[in-house]
């Protein structure tokens, strides 16, 4: 779909949403009058007669008028959504992207030296970012952190392995640890 096509759509799906609302509502007001259908009622389905005390439409008939509705407005709710994962992608792309962990070559040599038979594996790479992404692999036993898909683990202050916090614990984490170089480099070790 071209670009002006596409904003096209975008500009004018909320409007024809909202005017799709709009003519269901009145389509409830016009036929509530003119059918008398069986079955139970909806009590305030239609807002402004409340005071009249006619608020109340049909089960039939405000489930077949609604129906219809969300039948037309469906497809229309296509376009922006298309749209708005285009955008979510851009920004993606725009948005400042995390560091990589090794960034040159005597780095990944010291990563690879520390592996048990001297070998990395490659686990993919992401040529839009232009990075390569390394699996390695431990038995469940080793890692003994309940760790999630995602998650980092770094060496803890008394030597065990920890998952790194993320979120609002993960900034308490990096303010504690600036406070704590800040009183080394002031008042020593």
């Amino acid at each position: 779909m071209p670009r002006l096509a596409r904003l096209v759509v975008v500009a004018v799906a909320p409007l024809a949403g909202l005017a799709g609302v709009v003519a269901a509502t009145g389509w409830l007001f016009l036929l509530q009058r003119h059918t008398a259908l069986p079955g139970p009622s909806v009590g305030d389905a239609l807002p402004l007669d409340e005071l009249a005390k006619r608020a109340a439409v049909p089960l039939l008939l405000f489930v077949a008028v609604w129906g219809v509705a969300a039948a037309l407005l469906g497809p229309l709710m296509r376009g922006p959504t298309a749209f708005f994962d285009e955008l979510g992608k851009t920004m993606s792309r725009i948005a400042p992207q995390p560091q990589p962990d090794l960034r040159n070559d005597e780095q990944l040599k010291v990563v690879i030296k520390a592996m048990p038979e001297g070998k990395l594996r490659v686990g993919t790479i992401v040529d839009d970012q232009n990075r390569v992404v390394f699996t390695i692999t431990a038995d469940r036993a080793v890692v003994k952190a309940a760790v999630r898909p995602g998650d980092e683990l770094r060496i803890a202050r008394d030597g065990s392995v920890e998952i790194v916090p993320t979120g609002i614990p993960g900034v308490i984490d990096s303010l504690q640890k600036a406070i704590e170089d800040l009183k080394r480099r002031f008042f020593g070790p």
